[in-house]
């Protein structure tokens, strides 16, 4: 797939740095050689341009990303006329960063459905680090999450069927991961973890287990915290 990120501050570089290791085509542009300078190396094309000018984004070679996405961070007008530029120059999807409320309401009224609101993000996913026992999650649609988590105490010695996973929270385990042996930790001086592939329902739960959950939000918090 071909990306093309339009501003590159520290969102955006690192976006574009993530994508490129990804083995995706990327396109970097900045309106400051500097912040082009800092990628050129690692993504496949970087391109100094002001992209709030429309004769800069005619020259980008549109027609062949996948999607565009406007990272520009501080720069109000800067985002709302690049994004006004790639609409009048056919760009096939456009994904566009949110500055702050007002910023998101104008793209929406611009018809920008995908809008990133990476500040926002990043204080969910660490909410969900703090709750007790989350080490990582993925936010789905309709409320739905994914998350790895820490056996809960009361569920240590269990089985499947007793936990109630299913009858009581409605939720689906995933798998398991659990911690390798004593010796295998010793070697590599930390806690290693092996998946086991799909719990049966006789499976019993131990110390040190690490649950894949997915289902509501809600009903995970209400498992975690009982």
């Amino acid at each position: 797939m071909k990306f093309c990120i339009i501003g590159l501050g520290y969102f955006g570089k690192n976006l574009a740095l993530a994508l490129a290791r990804g083995r995706t085509e990327v396109l970097a542009v900045d309106i400051l050689p500097a912040k082009v300078d800092e990628v050129k190396d690692d993504v496949s094309h970087a391109v100094i341009a002001d992209t709030s000018q429309r004769e800069a984004v005619d020259k980008l070679p549109l027609a062949d990303m996948d999607a565009v996405i406007v990272a520009i961070g501080e720069n109000f007008e800067g985002s709302i006329l690049t994004v006004a530029h790639l609409q009048e120059c056919g760009a096939k999807r456009i994904i566009a960063r949110v500055i702050n409320p007002i910023h998101e309401k104008l793209l929406r009224l611009m018809k920008i459905e995908e809008v990133i609101l990476p500040e926002a993000e990043s204080a969910q996913r660490m909410a969900q680090s703090l709750m007790r026992g989350v080490l990582n999650s993925l936010d789905l649609t309709g409320g739905f999450i994914i998350i790895e988590a820490k056996s809960p105490e009361w569920l240590i010695g269990r089985t499947l069927k007793e936990s109630g996973l299913r009858s009581t929270y409605k939720l689906n385990l995933i798998t398991v991961r659990k911690a390798a042996s004593p010796q295998m930790q010793i070697i590599t001086r930390k806690t290693e973890h092996e998946l086991i592939g799909v719990p049966p329902a006789d499976y019993r739960f131990e110390q040190g287990d690490l649950l894949v959950l997915f289902g509501m939000e809600t009903r995970i918090h209400d498992f975690l915290k009982r």
